[in-house]
């Protein structure tokens, strides 16, 4: 039985002394069609604020590309946008974003539904506003629609 406490114990003090992690919470939608529930778990602790934005129409760098990118918000110094070209299939999508030492990970998910559903393109965005200025150069964005 005292090996069994210590370990309940042990996992206890691991999981009391991880980095908090505060979760945010959006619905992304293009034109009012195609809602998808975001969350954003902050690893950093500088994310303040999350918003649904109106995503950049310029295409992606590449014709396949439809991965997470990251670019500047226009005129807001402490706000970044993350964009993608998903789909009308997908369920919901969680944003993790770390950092490690001088630089930023955001790593996305998109669960989608199962079954049938249309097959087009829908242009994603959210903008992610910090309590720093963060350079998007610093930032490595990884995941796209699964």
């Amino acid at each position: 039985m005292k090996p069994l406490v210590s370990l309940f114990l042990s996992a206890g003090l691991v999981i009391g002394c991880s980095p908090a992690s505060h979760a945010f919470h959006t619905t992304l939608s293009s034109q009012g069609q195609y809602p998808l529930p975001l969350v954003l778990n902050d690893g950093t602790s500088l994310v303040t604020a999350i918003d649904s934005t109106t995503p950049d129409l310029t295409p992606p760098t590449s014709p396949t590309d439809a991965s997470l990118q990251v670019r500047a918000a226009p005129g807001l110094p402490n706000a970044f946008i993350a964009h993608w070209l998903g789909g009308a299939c997908a369920r919901d999508a969680v944003l993790t974003f770390t950092r490690s030492g001088a630089r930023y990970e955001l790593h996305l998910a998109v669960y989608s539904r199962s079954g049938a559903c249309i097959a087009v393109g829908v242009f994603r965005a959210v903008r992610i506003s910090t309590s720093v200025p963060i350079a998007v150069d610093s930032i490595t964005a990884s995941g796209s629609e699964l």
